[in-house]
């Protein structure tokens, strides 16, 4: 596999990397490896990223496309008012601003294509020292009405059936070492569904519902499609460990709306809302600079 320029931030070494011969009908693995400079993180962060697979045989190379955003998350100056209407936030703080990547489909997995949702996707970090907050203003919302429920429906893994939208968050700490993978899903009426998976190589459905999580969602909604919300994530729910506080977060944000059946999501493609494998990175920017790393390695 051929690995073509990086984009402004990424150090990826040049050499391609040689696979084994591939058997018939066999699929197998292989393990790119990349580091990011924290330093340099812009525009050019969120940009798709390209791979070359080459047929060994004929020559030929196939490109594959894939988004791995890099975005800061700064501590918020004062409090956050939770109220759905997104009055305490500024555009600089927005980690996405325009179409989430659609999720894999046939046809795109065929041309090795990303392409982008139908609807414009905002979304929003920050944190403080009890809360880790995030804020999205999503369009295309279905006019019909919403049922309130609170659990969540999932065919071929993937949350289905209704508008929502799902968060995952894994914290990485100072030795490199993860902590546990907490998914958040939240809907227009106000309902929201957490649970958590501890690190594991096992690729068994093992997701435990995290009851009193204490997280803070509000939302609001209009006529015209639009929805907004606003969450407040404790810290001792994302750490769920002993470590001291995490320098950078696994991250990814996904909507469905039911409306087109479609789902996208911030990093991606990706099949599911709850694939761990594939997720963006979010710098937990300290007001000390010297107090976090340089360097993220994916």
């Amino acid at each position: 596999m051929e690995r073509p320029p990086p984009l402004s931030g990424w150090e990826i070494p040049t050499q391609p990397l040689t696979l084994s011969r591939l058997q018939k009908y066999r699929v197998s693995l292989a393990t790119l490896s990349a580091r990011f400079n924290l330093k340099k993180i812009n525009a050019d962060a969120t940009k798709p990223m390209e791979v070359r697979y080459v047929n060994g045989f004929r020559q030929i190379a196939y490109p594959m496309q894939v988004r791995v955003p890099i975005a800061r998350s700064e501590p918020h100056d004062g409090p956050i008012v939770l109220d759905g209407k997104l009055n305490d936030w500024t555009d600089s703080q927005a980690i996405q601003d325009g179409p989430l990547v659609l999720m894999l489909n046939r046809p795109d997995l065929h041309r090795q294509k990303i392409q982008a949702a139908e609807k414009n996707a905002k979304i929003y970090s920050a944190w403080s020292r009890d809360n880790f907050y995030l804020a999205f203003s999503l369009d295309g919302l279905s006019p019909d009405e919403h049922q309130a429920h609170n659990d969540v429906y999932y065919q071929a893994r993937r949350a289905w059936s209704e508008d929502l939208c799902e968060v995952l968050i894994q914290p990485v700490y100072a030795d490199n070492s993860v902590g546990p993978v907490l998914h958040l899903v939240c809907k227009p009426t106000g309902a929201d569904w957490v649970e958590r998976r501890q690190p594991s190589r096992d690729l068994s459905d093992d997701w435990r519902t995290t009851e009193g999580a204490g997280v803070r969602y509000a939302t609001t909604t209009t006529t015209d499609g639009r929805w907004r919300g606003e969450v407040g994530i404790p810290w001792a729910l994302i750490n769920a460990t002993d470590k001291n506080a995490p320098i950078l977060l696994r991250f990814n944000f996904s909507q469905h709306r039911q409306q087109n059946c479609e789902s996208a999501s911030w990093c991606g493609p990706v099949d599911f809302g709850r694939d761990e494998k594939l997720m963006g990175v979010l710098y937990l920017k300290s007001p000390k600079p010297d107090a976090k790393p340089d360097v993220a390695s994916q």
